[in-house]
């Protein structure tokens, strides 16, 4: 009976040392956190886009006949009934007056037909007459963002922040893409080549973290800082970008959020904070 008991007390005290020296060697992971506090996300796509001017308008002859005096060059500037060309009209044996070819706007010419002679009519077009007193983008927007285009979505154009003035009532059946125009400001030409940022998603007083915050099994979670140790926390996605992600559920203005270590940790897991915002 001793020697049961005494065997028993044995066994107790290696018990308990094992526990205490696994309290004592209880790895503490090294964390940087932030204070969830409301942010603004919003994810844009690059698209190619052409300058418009305007007014652009193409100027053809009312009569056909032979190009006789061209009165303008490229780049000049041209007022509204201003002659910009003579056309000879004239067959053998008959004479009449040159026909006058006049700007239909001002605006900023250039010349399509420029040879002396060349024979026009009015189906040819002699000069493209292009303003500035208002610039816009032309661009197409993939059917799977088409959706979130309003009148006043955001664009950017080197870095110069516009917005869409109108868009067309539905998808181009052969691109399968939607066709916009923004307008803008700054030096640019019509006819230009640009690239277009589309603001196609925005979200403003949410909650925004880094990548690094979220761990990703079958769904998103990320680690909650409470007290020295952090507890596993669900959440759901909204707006992604390579920057970070919104959180629309799981989380509260306020938490304190494993922002770095997550992918080391577990639910219960000591933690040691050696950096971020507290």
């Amino acid at each position: 009976m001793r020697k049961t008991l005494l065997l028993i007390l044995i066994l107790f005290s290696c018990s308990r040392e094992k526990g205490e020296n696994k309290k004592v060697f209880e790895e503490v992971k090294a964390v940087n956190v932030e204070v969830v506090k409301p942010k603004s996300i919003s994810k844009k796509i690059t698209v190619s886009g052409t300058i418009k001017g305007y007014p652009d308008v193409l100027v053809y002859p009312d009569l056909p006949g032979r190009i006789l005096k061209i009165n303008v060059q490229d780049g000049q500037f041209v007022s509204k009934g201003q002659v910009l060309a003579l056309l000879d009209r004239s067959s053998p044996g008959l004479e009449v007056q040159p026909l006058t070819v006049e700007a239909p706007t001002s605006g900023y010419v250039q010349v399509l037909v420029r040879d002396e002679g060349f024979p026009v009519s009015p189906q040819t077009p002699i000069f493209r007459i292009v303003g500035r007193r208002e610039i816009t983008v032309l661009f197409d927007v993939p059917e799977i963002f088409a959706g979130n285009i309003r009148r006043g979505t955001s664009i950017y154009v080197e870095g110069k922040r516009g917005e869409v003035i109108r868009f067309a009532p539905a998808l181009d059946p052969r691109t399968r893409t939607l066709k916009v125009e923004g307008k803008i400001e700054g030096n640019f030409l019509p006819g230009q080549s640009v690239l277009v940022e589309v603001e196609v998603q925005r979200a403003d007083s949410t909650v925004v973290l880094p990548l690094s915050s979220f761990v990703e099994d079958t769904s998103f979670y990320v680690f909650v800082l409470r007290g020295d140790r952090v507890k596993r926390v669900p959440v759901r996605i909204g707006i992604r970008t390579s920057e970070g992600y919104q959180v629309v559920e799981g989380l509260k203005f306020g938490d304190t959020v494993v922002v770095f270590g997550a992918n080391t940790l577990k639910d219960g897991s000591k933690v040691k904070v050696v950096g971020g915002v507290r």
